[in-house]
């Protein structure tokens, strides 16, 4: 997915734009928010970066990847 793909090359702006576009379609869509959660933790915004992660975990809470995902941007907050 051309989104993931954004956020692993570093390009966080542009993958934050894709994350929003695939969650207007597929609000549902945990690893959407999730995704979306990265690149708002790497652009610095933790705020917005803890709300699409309480998303993520919200719609998969047994997913062990959110979960690690939303105690380093709860940490990371906190600072």
């Amino acid at each position: 997915m051309r989104a993931n793909l954004l956020n692993l090359s570093g390009r966080y702006q542009e993958a934050l734009d894709e994350f929003t576009s695939l969650l207007k379609i597929n609000p549902g869509n945990a690893f959407f928010h999730y995704g979306k959660a990265i690149a708002l933790e790497k652009l610095g915004n933790y705020r917005l970066a803890k709300t699409e992660i309480e998303n993520a975990c919200q719609l998969d809470p047994t997913n062990e990847l959110f979960k690690a995902a939303r105690e380093r941007i709860n940490s990371e907050s906190s600072s």
